[in-house]
């Protein structure tokens, strides 16, 4: 399934969450248009015409459906964010939380990331939920971005948990704990090791837009001059490592890119998924 959401159909429903009225900054298709384009030149410059091409001739009556298009990105996320919507509001908010996981272990070099299987890691994923006790939906996203101070690409999943806050510690305890951020080359910016960070579901908009943005970034880290702390500013990649992150993106497809637990996509829309043993009791 290349392109799970499509919010033409969805808007048809007039209980549609529309993410341009929901979260006034959501980026136009101006905003897309003018990203694409930067792509585009930055992919000829570098010899890889092909997808130059293939972004430009991405258009209302034809998609490309590919993560590297801000086009195609944009439309999934309106739709995505309907659907993450729909899902949350089943739920009691006050027991949903949007949890970050990253996995420092997975840590790779440029050429390791050429060859990186989204699916390996998402399925290991989905079975540390389910050791860990995991018994409603998780959705969510996975992204990488450069960490300039330790020179590797870092793997990390944005999730919203709708009703497990016991079993989070559990993983946290559990799994997390062993993920140790590799050294920084320069030692006065190496921070401590966090790889899992929570947060209450506060401000739906904002927080379940942020799902599955698919827009890799270089995180450049400093000690700030006037508290002494180290800070993190996040900014585009440098040429040869965009480069590298659009072909590498254009090599998934969406469905790569998310983590669905105990839901699946049906009508363009998260449906809670049946356990083992009701489907035994309907087929015996």
């Amino acid at each position: 399934m290349a392109f799970p959401f499509t919010p033409n159909k969805q808007s048809k429903n007039r209980h549609f969450y529309d993410i341009r009225t929901d979260l006034p900054n959501f980026e136009t298709l101006e905003d897309a248009k003018k990203e694409s384009q930067i792509r585009q030149k930055a992919l000829i410059k570098g010899g890889y015409r092909d997808l130059a091409v293939k972004l430009a001739d991405c258009a209302t009556d034809y998609r490309c459906e590919s993560p590297s298009c801000p086009q195609c990105v944009r439309i999934h996320r309106r739709g995505f964010y309907h659907a993450a919507t729909a899902l949350s509001k089943q739920h009691d908010m006050a027991n949903q939380r949007t949890v970050t996981l990253i996995y420092y272990s997975e840590a790779m070099t440029d050429e390791e990331l050429d060859s990186f299987d989204p699916n390996r890691l998402t399925e290991r994923v989905r079975k540390q939920l389910t050791r860990c006790g995991f018994q409603n939906p998780v959705i969510g996203g996975l992204e990488l971005d450069y960490h300039e101070d330790i020179g590797l690409w870092i793997p990390h999943f944005h999730l919203l948990v709708t009703n497990d806050i016991e079993p989070l510690e559990t993983l946290r305890g559990k799994y997390l704990r062993k993920e140790k951020r590799p050294t920084s080359k320069g030692t006065h910016t190496t921070p401590t090791s966090r790889p899992m960070m929570v947060q209450k579901l506060k401000r739906p908009p904002k927080q379940l837009s942020y799902l599955c943005k698919q827009r890799w970034q270089s995180i450049c880290a400093y000690i700030d001059s006037f508290k002494r702390k180290r800070r993190t500013d996040k900014h585009r990649l440098e040429t040869y490592k965009f480069i590298l992150s659009l072909i590498v993106l254009d090599s998934y497809t969406f469905s790569d890119l998310m983590i669905l637990y105990k839901v699946r996509v049906v009508n363009n829309e998260f449906k809670v998924s049946p356990s083992v043993c009701e489907l035994k009791g309907k087929n015996p």
